[in-house]
């Protein structure tokens, strides 16, 4: 199927700027104290939280973490997970009992 173009043509006045100069500033100022809060939790958080925790907050930004894809953890933390050493998880590889990612 070949691209779509569309050409669009687009006048403003003065008025219509100046509204979109005062929302563009509202926006802005909104995202900088939510950011602000983001940061703020996470710094509270962090004396709480594991190495793992931390690092999953930076990544996602203090949000939840998505459902629908899996987190990438590494042997360390399977081996804490299933509780058992890290050599019986590559041990486990191996033999394909473990899925490579």
């Amino acid at each position: 199927m070949p691209p779509i173009q569309l050409k669009l043509g687009l006048s403003i006045d003065a008025d219509t700027i100046d509204d979109l100069s005062r929302l563009i500033r509202q926006i802005i100022q909104r995202l900088d104290r939510d950011a602000a809060t983001v940061v703020d939790s996470v710094i509270a958080g962090r004396a709480k939280m594991t190495p793992t925790e931390a690092s999953r907050q930076a990544i996602f930004a203090g949000q939840k973490p998505p459902t629908d894809r899996g987190l990438l953890v590494d042997s360390h933390e399977v081996a804490k997970l299933l509780k058992v050493s890290e050599r019986t998880i590559y041990k486990m590889h191996l033999a394909g009992e473990m899925p490579p990612r």
